[in-house]
């Protein structure tokens, strides 16, 4: 999603060989989509510069006002 909004564009071979590692891993422990997807998001987070904390505080000043 990220190479996707930076218009990056993705080698779909890869991808699929990608996505099979993953499949290949949750098969054994599902859990793992839990902890690698938060992993991902703050990766992505960081990238794009957004700071979810700060944009909270910002929503909460706004509701309280």
């Amino acid at each position: 999603m990220l190479l996707s909004s930076a218009g990056i564009k993705v080698d779909m071979q890869n991808s699929a060989s990608y996505i099979a590692g993953w499949l290949k891993a949750l098969k054994n422990d599902p859990s793992l989509i839990i902890a690698a997807s938060g992993k991902a998001q703050r990766a992505a987070d960081y990238i794009q510069g957004i700071n979810r904390k700060e944009e909270s505080a910002k929503i909460s000043e706004e509701v309280i006002a």
